[in-house]
């Protein structure tokens, strides 16, 4: 999926990873046992999560907390794992789901016999959601959020896409910050779908033991029958993320650093920006190959064989509005 966290608002950050795991919770038809009684006590959360965003007085933030918990317990009566117990009768594998900055990726193993099932599956999952179960999952989310927070290097990580990125989406986290994830809005991550989960923004790759013109006709069969929904953002022709230019600091001294501090062996992050010109794309990649292959690229020769130092990465990122490449 054509939509990562660089097209989040920056009123809500983290809405692209957090809807990645909403998106294995179904919908009205899957998962649900009694939609009419899920509905309105989905809407009414939905309802106090934005009276709780914008709530400031603690005492009464706990309150409201405590209603959407209430009513959670409640919801979770009409609706049960159904995504997961009909992706284990086909004997699916593997299933999983990664966010970055410019795509949501969604993957999974199948027999090649079960194909329209699961086709069929997948098609009336990608059609709508129900964001079911929705606090429960937050603390799921939430515990990856500090479990980074341990983490020197990736702190660190974070620190050198800032320096390089200012402002723009691309300098900040994709799993969001912290004052977004306590106070999440159920309202954006619904918008968030109807802009950009759209056939516009989809990729679907098949591979395996299968018969190329059944394929196409079955895909055709079920992903076919979706359509853009009103509002959609193509994110091939548009977005609503900044452009380029905006937002991004200009880099013209080689001072331009940051120090973290933290348990871990010291180490170093150089990043270097470019534009993400089809040129560009293609040399960064031959160049971080001649650079580290782990046989006979430069920083192989002059730092890793002589054990100069313990260990040395070098790597391109290319992404839709730029291109950086980390050593």
């Amino acid at each position: 999926m054509r939509a990562g966290s660089a097209d989040e608002s920056e009123k809500s950050t983290g809405l692209a990873h957090y809807f990645e795991h909403m998106m294995f919770k179904g919908n009205d038809k899957i998962g649900s046992l009694n939609w009419e009684k899920e509905k309105p006590l989905l809407d009414r959360i939905a309802d106090l999560y934005e009276q709780h965003r914008a709530e400031k007085d603690p005492e009464k933030r706990k309150e409201l907390y405590a209603e959407i918990d209430r009513l959670s317990a409640e919801a979770s009566q009409y609706s049960n794992n159904e995504y997961w117990t009909l992706n284990n009768m086909m004997g699916g594998s593997g299933t999983n789901a990664w966010t970055s900055f410019d795509e949501t990726v969604y993957m999974t193993d199948i027999p090649s016999n079960q194909l329209e099932r699961f086709l069929t599956l997948e098609a009336e999952r990608f059609s709508s959601i129900a964001l079911r179960r929705f606090h429960t999952e937050l603390e799921t989310v939430y515990e990856e959020f500090n479990l980074g927070q341990d983490s020197d290097s990736r702190s660190a990580y974070f620190a050198l896409l800032k320096l390089l990125y200012g402002s723009h989406p691309y300098g900040r986290p994709v799993i969001g910050y912290p004052e977004h994830l306590k106070a999440p809005s159920m309202k954006d991550i619904q918008a968030f779908f109807r802009e950009y989960y759209n056939p516009c923004n989809m990729a679907l790759i098949l591979c395996g033991d299968l018969d190329f013109e059944q394929t196409v006709d079955l895909v055709e069969k079920t992903f076919g029958k979706l359509r853009n929904q009103e509002g959609a953002v193509c994110t091939k022709n548009t977005s609503r993320r900044p452009q380029a230019s905006e937002g991004m600091p200009v880099l013209t001294q080689m001072e331009t650093a940051a120090e973290i501090f933290g348990p871990e062996p010291e180490f170093l992050y150089i990043g270097f920006r470019l534009d993400p010109t089809p040129r560009n794309k293609v040399l960064m990649r031959v160049l971080s190959a001649v650079l580290l292959n782990g046989k006979c690229g430069i920083l192989d020769e002059d730092l890793l064989r002589p054990q100069k130092v313990q260990d040395a990465g070098s790597f391109p990122q290319v992404q839709r509005d730029s291109i950086y490449h980390v050593f």
